[in-house]
């Protein structure tokens, strides 16, 4: 087996940089929990993080396998699930049985830091979190001397990053996520976070808390070649030539239900890349990969964009039409279906229920237009398209409608 890695940050005049094994390493990451990290090597990433200990010892080796690192979380219980950091006895068992953890994998070749939960500043938190978020990283670094230990924040509100650097001092760096508010990670970097080594462990499309609405609060997503403009935008403006930078983790390289099945997911449930691997891959090579992704350039219905309140009569008929192109110049097929509009109110990533397709009456498709009969039952839902090319990459649009009486 190969030896641990040594994980330290070094420190010039003017700049932080991540040092494995004495040599310079700039996180090109994205999170993972269980899709194929080959799909990560082959766009040109070199590190995944995920949000548990389930099946860690598996995930460690499937890295190591393919030359990756991985950032391993140690699952604090956030107080919004009803833990409380002031309770001494669940925090002392919390703590023993993340310290088990790190016993057992800190000699992994593939580690490379610990993550002390996610996101554990939302809903209000009391921020005695971060003083026992300190003493598990003093605990951490009495057993392990060879990687870093961080934890993750919703944000970058100037109280909440001072809170942080003056209860949780023992952090070797802080790790922020960032959604449409990354636009002022250059200012945070020089103001509230100069100084501070610091990586970038979530970021990706415009957040759905962050997204214009309807006028019934159903937020409007971007389709998927406007997410991907989106990234490669992002990261060439805010996110390079940051001073105390270690990197960054995009997200979400599989699929997930936050909302839609399509917000923050780099994938199909089938496992069919989109639009924002593309644009990874095209930042993290400098290349353009050869298999590319239909591009979206129009979605309406009845004539109408998503921005325009679309409500309709049950049981009318209504027209679906996308315009997309397959930039290599092949066939595109199409997939439709209606959803019943998500009625979650979870944050921070939390598990959300798939939401099964409503049945799609068509009474017509061709392909890119669809003719379809409208629910019959009143209430908020969604039309979704997905268009594929003959190299087995996908773009997708949803557009959010009601149904009337």
């Amino acid at each position: 087996m190969a030896s641990t890695l040594n994980v330290r940050i070094q420190q010039t005049k003017d700049r932080f940089r991540l040092l494995v094994d004495d040599e310079p390493y700039y996180i090109h990451g994205a999170g993972i929990n269980d899709h194929d990290y080959q799909t990560l090597v082959d766009a040109g990433g070199n590190s995944v993080r995920n949000w548990s200990v389930s099946e860690a010892e598996a995930r460690l080796d499937r890295a190591q396998a393919l030359g990756l690192t991985l950032s391993l979380n140690l699952p604090l219980q956030p107080q919004r699930h009803g833990f409380s950091y002031r309770d001494k006895r669940a925090v002392k068992d919390q703590f023993s049985h993340m310290l088990e953890h790190v016993e057992a994998f800190r000699g992994h070749p593939a580690l490379l830091c610990w993550i002390l939960g996610n996101e554990l500043n939302l809903s209000d938190a009391d921020p005695i979190v971060y003083d026992k978020v300190n003493e598990l990283s003093h605990a951490i670094h009495d057993l392990d001397r060879n990687h870093l230990v961080t934890t993750t924040l919703a944000g970058s509100h100037p109280r909440l990053i001072a809170s942080v650097r003056e209860r949780a001092a023992d952090l070797d760096f802080l790790s922020i996520q960032l959604y449409g508010s990354i636009s002022k990670l250059p200012h945070y970097s020089r103001t509230i976070l100069e100084g501070i080594p610091f990586a970038v462990t979530e970021w990706g499309p415009l957040g759905h808390w962050e997204s214009p609405t309807t006028d019934w609060h159903a937020p409007i997503e971007e389709n998927s070649s406007q997410k991907a403009a989106r990234m490669i935008h992002a990261y060439r403006n805010y996110m390079t030539d940051l001073p105390n930078m270690l990197g960054s983790y995009v997200f979400y390289w599989e699929q997930k239900q936050e909302r839609t099945p399509t917000w923050y997911s780099m994938f199909t449930r089938e496992g069919v890349a989109t639009a924002a691997v593309d644009a990874m891959e095209l930042l993290w090579t400098g290349k353009l990969p050869k298999k590319r992704s239909p591009r979206i350039e129009g979605f309406t219905l009845n004539q109408q964009k998503a921005a325009s309140n679309i409500r309709l009569s049950r049981t009318s008929v209504a027209v679906g039409e996308l315009s997309a192109k397959d930039l290599d110049g092949g066939r595109l097929t199409y997939q439709w279906s209606i959803k019943p509009e998500s009625t979650a109110t979870s944050e921070g990533g939390d598990y959300e229920e798939d939401i099964p397709d409503q049945g799609l009456m068509a009474t017509q498709s061709h392909e890119n237009r669809i003719k379809f009969t409208t629910p019959n039952k009143v209430g908020d839902y969604r039309l979704f398209v997905f268009v594929f090319n003959e190299t087995n990459r996908c773009g997708h649009a949803n557009i959010p409608f009601q149904v009337i009486d």
